[in-house]
């Protein structure tokens, strides 16, 4: 008895001769081929991690963006040594909005390539956001009820600025993070 398998995209062909003495010809029978268990959890891999197959920069990039959401958190103006702002107040909106271009841009277009193009001017757009929510928060002056009070900067305003000061030069190139394969 012969038996031939040829295996083309998700099927494969079982080709053998008839058993059937009236018919001495072939028989061809399509029989439809799954995933195999390693593509199976590949796929699963894929559809529960958004970060699958990220480009480094655009990781880089969001790590950059959770530090500037960090960063919103921590105080940014200080009364006497206590927290009286977070960059939640005001004018710190500013960098919120640009915490959330820079998440949204990293999820735009094909994700294992790295920024170019719109996205890219997108991702610029919002680091300077964010540095800019800090330092208007920094120059001007808190007020309460009407009252100009003297308040002191808070560590997350700096945070801010520096993540996004950071994030430009990083997508412009001019800090680059060094590749960690050895050289052949």
């Amino acid at each position: 008895m012969f038996f031939k398998k040829l295996s083309y995209i998700g099927f494969e062909i079982r080709r053998k001769g008839d058993l059937n003495p009236k018919n001495r010809g072939d028989c061809r029978k399509a029989i439809r081929v799954g995933p195999t268990k390693i593509n199976q959890l590949i796929m699963e891999q894929n559809t529960q991690n958004p970060l699958a197959g990220l480009h480094k920069q655009k990781l880089y990039v969001l790590i950059a963006a959770g530090v500037g959401l960090i960063a919103l958190l921590l105080p940014w103006r200080t009364i006497g040594g206590f927290k009286a702002a977070t960059g939640f107040n005001g004018l710190g909106l500013i960098s919120l909005l640009g915490v959330v271009g820079v998440i949204v841009a990293t999820f735009m277009g094909d994700k294992s390539k790295p920024f170019a193009g719109q996205t890219k001017q997108i991702a610029l757009g919002s680091f300077g956001a964010i540095a800019l929510g800090a330092i208007l928060v920094l120059v001007t002056k808190a007020s309460f009820r009407g009252y100009k009070i003297p308040t002191n900067p808070g560590l997350g305003a700096f945070i801010a600025i520096a993540v996004g000061v950071a994030g430009l030069l990083f997508l412009m190139g001019i800090i680059k993070v060094p590749d960690n394969k050895p050289k052949a």
